[in-house]
């Protein structure tokens, strides 16, 4: 009562057939090969627009202590913002320049190539409102590691499809886990695609 303009609800659910359509495996390993990630190891990281509030710093610092357990693990950033010269400010001071890739900006239409790319999707972000970063992850078969928000609570769900963590030492050690652990790993990719289909714009819409 009282509004007089025309009001339309608008669903944020995701295009799951625009990730279908992702990179053959002979692009994807040409996109490593540009990003200069070394064949044998594994990728983990985050889709989005760099600023402060993504709080990449705390995954650089998770990153440096993991590095110091695991030399085959490389962290991919996707994207590009405000925050990225304080970005590698910070990756030179933490001397984790060989094992930190960056991609700047993408075009839209490869993104779910960079989505395939990661073995892990990781987040200390908590400013999210829906966390569609972590949903198209998801919707991509990837487990989200996450720093907990109240926001994710019905998208991130520990041990089934990713874990929300408190501390950055509980984040180091679930992905370290994640990483040795191969039946733990698929067992929270496949919780990952098994919730893919709850995340599609037409359920977003019912």
């Amino acid at each position: 009562e009282g509004i007089c303009s025309c009001v339309r609800v608008i669903p944020t659910g995701i295009d799951l057939d625009s990730f279908s359509r992702a990179g053959s495996p002979e692009e994807r390993v040409a996109l490593r090969n540009h990003l200069g990630v070394p064949k044998d190891w594994r990728l983990y990281g985050s889709v989005g627009r760099v600023a402060q509030e993504k709080n990449l710093d705390e995954v650089l610092a998770i990153h440096q202590r993991v590095r110091e357990k695991r030399n085959d693990l490389g962290l991919l950033i996707v994207g590009d913002g405000a925050g990225m010269k304080q970005l590698k400010k910070q990756i030179d001071a933490r001397g984790v320049n060989d094992s930190v890739f960056l991609t700047g900006m993408v075009p839209k239409e490869t993104v779910g190539s960079y989505y395939q790319l990661l073995d892990v999707f990781i987040s200390a972000s908590v400013s999210e409102t829906q966390g569609l970063t972590y949903i198209e992850a998801l919707s991509n078969g990837r487990p989200v590691i996450a720093r907990r928000d109240e926001a994710i609570t019905h998208v991130v769900k520990s041990g089934v499809n990713g874990y929300q963590y408190d501390a950055p030492e509980e984040c180091e050690r679930v992905l370290l886990q994640l990483f040795s652990d191969a039946q733990l790993y698929e067992q929270w990719k496949n919780g990952a695609w098994e919730s893919r289909e709850q995340f599609s714009k037409e359920r977003f819409g019912e």
